[in-house]
């Protein structure tokens, strides 16, 4: 398959080099439209000539310069498969139904719901890849061919270490703003029952007191980071939508850290460096005091979960997954042409 993909270049975390990394190594020809730092006109221009040529192009889920204004004429002459890949969650607002998602449905001056840009872009898709399998059925309603598609872990991701005794209890790495609310709870709460935590990522918030702040740690320096504690604490936006987690997982996982987080819906079984928490700070509390008095239990823990992931849940297991999907609708749809009018 001759596959291109849309995206801005973001050497800190580059999500869809990884993409485009894994669907080169299963033989497949790429070509990366960079849409950093151009306009419009520029990036229409190497779409199109994208779309002349491949069977499929990859949009990246945001940020990669055009509207659906910009979109709407090549998307209705298209010769290729659009399709578009979500990596974070669309439904935040766990108090509100998807159609009400301010990400996709925006209130006008009359209090009235009108579709958002970045719906107006996903229905023009022929799949987008979400992170919420359970609500699928909701994309759909939107009239977005969504279909649900898991992240993975990079298969380079070398593996950590389990030092004895670690530098810190627990880490955390990733966002630590004021909108995580259920993370920065977390870490407080183990600072606060003696537990040393520290917290790796942008200056995008203060830590909660009591909490050791690290810097940004780029992907290919997780293990060693991962090294310094005895569990890593991966806790997502939300934990009540069936497979919705974050890639944190996979990375965390993935270079064999000893995991703790909270249960979620259809998480695969095959984690097993996961410790199914409760929302109460005690069955955290025990969980991490087990763990941290354990390091046989945690390196066994983690080389199982390791060996798991690699096995399973790599880019190029996931992407596989992507090109067939997309292969057999490309099938499907020219079956449908083919057919006689009735």
């Amino acid at each position: 398959m001759n596959v291109a993909l849309v995206y801005p270049e973001r050497p800190a975390w580059p999500k869809m080099r990884w993409v485009k990394d894994a669907i080169d190594s299963l033989g497949h020809r790429t070509r990366h439209v960079n849409t950093q730092g151009r306009n419009a006109t520029a990036i229409l221009e190497d779409v199109a000539a994208a779309d002349a040529e491949c069977d499929l192009i990859l949009f990246c889920q945001k940020g990669f310069g055009l509207s659906a204004a910009d979109l709407c004429d090549l998307a209705e002459e298209r010769r290729a498969l659009w399709g578009q890949w979500w990596f974070d969650l669309l439904a935040v607002d766990h108090t509100l139904p998807l159609c009400e998602q301010s990400c996709l449905r925006e209130k006008d001056g009359g209090g009235q719901y009108q579709d958002a840009d970045m719906l107006r872009l996903m229905r023009m898709m022929d799949l987008v890849f979400v992170k919420e399998r359970s609500l699928v059925r909701d994309y759909h309603a939107l009239g977005v061919n969504a279909r649900w598609l898991d992240q993975a872990c990079p298969s380079w991701l070398g593996a950590c270490e389990h030092a004895s005794p670690p530098e810190f209890d627990v880490l955390v790495f990733g966002s630590r703003g004021m909108a995580w609310r259920q993370r920065r709870r977390d870490a407080g709460d183990l600072v606060r029952e003696g537990f040393t935590v520290a917290w790796a990522g942008h200056p995008d918030g203060d830590v909660p007191p009591g909490c050791q702040p690290l810097p940004f740690c780029p992907p290919e320096k997780l293990p060693e980071l991962a090294s310094r504690a005895a569990v890593v604490l991966c806790v997502d936006a939300r934990h009540d939508v069936e497979g919705y987690w974050s890639d944190r997982l996979w990375l965390a996982t993935g270079m064999g850290a000893c995991v703790v987080r909270r249960f979620t819906p259809g998480l695969p079984g095959g984690v097993v460096a996961h410790t199914r928490l409760t929302s109460e700070s005690a069955g955290l509390f025990y969980s991490v005091r087990r763990l941290c008095g354990s390091p046989g239990l945690r390196r066994s823990l983690g080389t199982a979960a390791r060996r798991y992931v690699m096995a399973n849940h790599t880019y190029e297991h996931r992407v596989q997954e992507l090109l067939e999907q997309c292969s057999n609708l490309k099938r499907e749809s020219a079956v449908c042409a083919a057919a006689p009018a009735r």
